[in-house]
């Protein structure tokens, strides 16, 4: 299990706080709630790579080769390795996976 969250969890979890923390009227309450917008500012000018996924949306990879994906096969995401290629007229396709959503460069192997 990992720690992170995205960006995207992490903002939804702010908006749904800030109300609670500034309700009440209480002499704090302007601070924390620029505080908090300060927090949110950050929040959103984190790269849209989430811990290295690129989605497929943005773009795909530049080069032929083997990739960790995220396929979603309806509505169930599993991460996969996959090889992305290129038909004759040079349109990008992924050799196993039907609906890819995002895709990373394969981690370096283990070595000690």
């Amino acid at each position: 299990m990992n720690d992170f969250i995205s960006r995207t969890d992490a903002l939804n979890a702010f908006d749904t706080n800030l109300d609670k923390l500034i309700v009440g009227g209480s002499e704090n309450a302007k601070s924390v709630e620029q505080y908090l917008n300060g927090v949110i500012d950050k929040i959103k000018q984190l790269p849209i790579k989430e811990y290295g996924w690129i989605p497929c949306s943005e773009r795909l990879p530049s080069k032929e080769g083997e990739y960790l994906i995220t396929n979603d096969a309806g509505g169930v995401k599993n991460i996969e390795v996959d090889t992305l290629l290129h038909y004759e007229d040079g349109e990008p396709f992924w050799f196993y996976s039907q609906n890819p959503i995002a895709w990373r460069e394969l981690p370096v192997p283990f070595g000690e």
